[in-house]
């Protein structure tokens, strides 16, 4: 056998084994949860759309939970493969791995290749990014292609060949395809464009580029009008820009959400790392902005785009969205808070030879990735997130009710256990028509009733619901009848017979 090159191995072998590492430690982290209790949200989007024919995915867009491009993917994968959790979050998990070496090449692009391992490291073991990766919705992809037109605008102004433009066109359409707010790191990728075009080009290809530029959003805005055609002829343009989700705020609740917001991205973006850690990378952060001209330089040309791109957006639409919205903008904090730390290191430590650099920042990159992912993984922050909705307990639920559902009987959930139980009714081939509603005005004594099971999560009082939802009052008489972790449910019998 051929002997080992120990500079070789040291010098470009070990950043391999660095990436691998990461790459490893992501993929068990979201092994772990890909098989966990179906969501709210995810169990909505399957039922009402994925589920469905391909024509009612392609046009239905009376929620904007149908995520259309992620959708048609479920669509697919179910049909071959079943309606099981595990197969319909296998979009949205190949998704999130993809971030993983879409994010190194363009903090490569931005920093350099050390700050791009360790902010790759990063996002693998990111609590967020590991629920989101194993979640069915299409918050995965939107970060994907946030990321690819985010590299290929700064790949074209840095390498000038077109085929960046068709990539970054493509990744913007699909982008918007999957999810509509889209609009903000397009938004981010032109004002990007143009701080770029001002410092970073000669002054004979600003011209061309910037006609490249225009025809690229003319060409974007052509696919999605294509994309989209069969939505807006079943549905109407309105369903898009009109509905109830992204209309705009009055001007007072508007500021006042953005305010919640802020802290809500903060505890996001931060959540299973350890304080004391987070505290030191945002300081050192400030650090490099004050000390280092080179990297304020950097983290500027990253910081001024993605504000003043989104800012922009928001302030037109005046609608805040929940946090996990903003998911394209925590690739870029993590990658300034990484490209500090190694700027940082190397101070501290003064490494000055390539080898060991490449050694010290990758030994620090497999030992924060793996820190940071057992954290993720042993925290509960995953298990017990409330970010779209849960009933831990519903599949045990419904395979009792399996065994006991009568015809006469009837099953009434609430929000957010409707679904997730109609999910579950779905799996295990339970009729549907045991969740139909209660006719508003039926008499405790018709004989179409025969028993009632009333699912209630723990946070949920039972004639507070049944006033809320304009359910039968009689059913406020119904008796405890089975006990879970997070869940209760309850029996009316018509018959008394209890």
């Amino acid at each position: 056998m051929r002997g080992i090159n120990r500079n070789n191995f040291i010098s470009g072998d070990f950043l391999k084994v660095a990436f691998l590492s990461i790459f490893a430690v992501a993929f068990i982290d979201r092994l772990i949860f890909l098989f966990q209790p179906m969501r709210y949200d995810e169990a909505f989007s399957f039922l009402m759309f994925s589920s469905n024919s391909l024509p009612a995915v392609l046009t239905d867009y009376s929620y904007p939970n149908n995520h259309i491009f992620h959708t048609l993917l479920v669509h697919m994968v179910s049909k071959l493969w079943g309606g099981y959790p595990w197969v319909i979050r296998l979009p949205a998990l190949i998704a999130g791995m993809l971030i993983i070496p879409v994010n190194y090449l363009f903090m490569r692009e931005v920093y350099d290749r050390f700050s791009a391992l360790l902010s790759s490291g990063l996002i693998a073991s990111s609590s967020i990014f590991i629920e989101y990766s194993t979640n069915s919705r299409g918050y995965t992809l939107f970060v994907l292609f946030s990321l690819a037109i985010f590299y290929y605008i700064n790949y074209v102004v840095n390498h000038y060949e077109t085929k960046g433009w068709i990539f970054f066109v493509l990744s913007s359409a699909l982008g918007f395809y999957t999810m509509p707010i889209m609009l903000y790191p397009i938004s981010v990728a032109v004002v990007w464009f143009l701080f770029l075009l001002k410092s970073n080009v000669k002054e004979e290809q600003k011209g061309i580029l910037a006609v490249q530029l225009v025809f690229s959003l003319v060409a974007i805005f052509v696919l999605i009008s294509i994309l989209y055609l069969p939505v807006i002829i079943k549905s109407g343009f309105n369903s898009l820009a009109g509905n109830r989700f992204v209309a705009p705020e009055p001007f007072s609740l508007f500021l006042k959400d953005f305010f919640v917001l802020l802290g809500r991205l903060w505890r996001q973006w931060n959540r299973d790392i350890p304080s004391l850690l987070v505290i030191g990378l945002n300081a050192i952060f400030f650090i490099s902005l004050i000390a280092s001209k080179t990297l304020r330089h950097k983290h500027l040309r990253v910081i001024l785009p993605a504000l003043s791109g989104s800012l922009l957006v928001l302030v037109i639409v005046r609608r805040v969205g929940p946090a996990r919205c903003w998911l394209y903008l925590l690739p870029l904090y993590l990658g300034m808070l990484s490209s500090s730390l190694i700027w940082f290191t190397g101070k501290v430590l003064n490494i000055t030879s390539k080898a060991s650099r490449i050694f010290i920042f990758s030994l620090l990159t497999i030992v924060l990735t793996m820190t940071l992912g057992y954290r993720s993984i042993t925290s509960n922050s995953i298990v017990y997130s409330e970010e779209t909705g849960s009933l831990r307990s519903a599949e045990n639920i419904v395979l009792k009710l399996k065994e006991i559902l009568k015809e006469g009987d009837w099953v009434v959930s609430f929000c957010p256990s409707d679904f997730i139980i109609g999910y579950y009714f779905y799996l295990y081939g339970l009729s549907p028509s045991y969740l139909q509603p209660l006719p508003r005005n039926i008499s405790p004594d018709a004989e179409m009733l025969n028993k009632v099971y009333i699912i209630l999560k723990h946070n949920q009082d039972l004639k507070t619901m049944l006033r809320k939802y304009r359910k039968p009052f009689f059913l406020q008489n119904a008796r405890l009848f089975l006990k879970y972790e997070d869940a209760d449910v309850y029996v009316y019998d018509n018959s008394n017979k209890l």
